[in-house]
């Protein structure tokens, strides 16, 4: 198993967060009726939040 550090779990954290916010916020460009970027921003949304969940449940752990 892959360890981290505390400072290693921030980056990583913060580095999701800001992805996440990135992808929310190119979200508002995308043309409304263009259905595969949308569900494209959906699905990637999605992943980061579930990731941005995990790692802050680690770091609560240590």
């Amino acid at each position: 198993m892959i360890q981290f550090t505390h400072h290693e779990f921030a980056i990583l954290a913060e580095t999701v967060k800001q992805n996440r916010i990135a992808v929310e916020a190119a979200s508002g460009t995308t043309n409304p009726f263009d259905v595969t970027a949308i569900t494209t921003y959906s699905n990637h949304r999605k992943k980061l939040i579930q990731l941005e969940d995990k790692l802050e449940a680690a770091m609560l752990q240590e």
